[in-house]
């Protein structure tokens, strides 16, 4: 049994809008350990939601916890999660906490 088993992730009313534009509204779930699935068409705002799971992105209202630890640019987040996004790249506060 790994050492992390028992890491979840909580995403508390958490919306993000970019303008007058909403990507993600009021969602609210608790991820248990295991696989999880985000299901939906183009634009629901599923890699929205990821992105700020990932620290790569602040909600604009809400709170996500990895751990119990919020993970906007959180990079301890990274010692239970993964995240394999569309584009490569490394996102500035990582560069600095974490590569050498």
């Amino acid at each position: 049994m790994s050492a992390h088993a028992d890491v979840s992730v909580d995403i508390d009313g958490v919306s993000t809008w970019y303008g007058d534009v909403v990507a993600v509204n009021d969602v609210t779930m608790h991820l248990a350990p295991g696989l999880t699935g985000l299901l939906g068409p183009n634009g629901a705002g599923k890699t929205t939601l990821l992105h700020m799971v990932a620290g790569f992105l602040p909600p604009s209202r809400g709170e996500v916890r990895v751990a119990g630890q919020p993970s906007w640019r959180n990079p301890q987040v990274y010692r239970h999660l993964g995240l394999v996004t569309e584009r490569e790249a490394v996102h500035d506060f990582l560069r600095r906490c974490c590569v050498r």
